[in-house]
């Protein structure tokens, strides 16, 4: 791959493949949180797939991009502020996944899971920043909209960010070979 081409045509392919399959696996729910968070299966293991093979600025391009389109797609806009936050930023820090750390061997998903955990924190933290700012209302009477976001938040999170996590694992060696070629 050339160093000096941000885009090139097959990682314009593979980035729309990922994209149109990140899209359809945020309409697989699994379940339906309270209020509205959902988790599915894996959405954005596209993305992470995608950031760990063409790295961290283009991750970081697909998932604002996926944010964009997710926010296109919703209902829940409520100031242009929270639309930016929720969507295009918060989805652009997945493409942070891809950060590889030397922690094992050489090829082991474990040296992306510290990468994929933070990037799913800061999704995390910008979507309990906005519950905060635009959605405290929602707070039951007495409750902090700070406990609140991220109880919310947390409900659907967590147990999505479990979900890829495994199956990163487990996908990570059969996928290896083709994470590593660049042609």
């Amino acid at each position: 791959m050339n160093k000096q081409t941000f885009f090139n045509t097959r990682m314009i392919a593979e980035g729309g493949v990922m994209l149109a399959l990140a899209l359809i696996l945020d309409r697989i729910v699994l379940y339906q949180s309270f209020n509205g968070g959902s988790v599915t299966l894996a959405a954005m293991l596209p993305l992470v797939l995608f950031s760990v093979r063409w790295g961290i600025k283009r991750g970081v391009f697909l998932g604002a991009v996926f944010g964009i389109i997710s926010l296109m797609l919703s209902s829940y806009l409520y100031h242009p502020l929270q639309a930016f936050i929720d969507y295009p930023l918060a989805f652009a820090f997945i493409g942070l996944s891809g950060i590889k750390l030397k922690l094992v061997q050489k090829d082991s998903p474990v040296n992306f899971i510290p990468s994929i955990i933070i990037a799913h924190l800061l999704r995390f933290f910008s979507h309990v920043a906005t519950g905060v700012i635009y959605f405290a209302s929602y707070a039951p009477e007495g409750q902090s909209p700070f406990i609140y976001s991220i109880l919310y938040n947390g409900a659907y999170m967590l147990p999505e960010t479990i979900i890829l996590l495994i199956i990163f694992s487990g996908l990570y060696k059969p996928l290896n070979s083709i994470i590593k070629k660049q042609v």
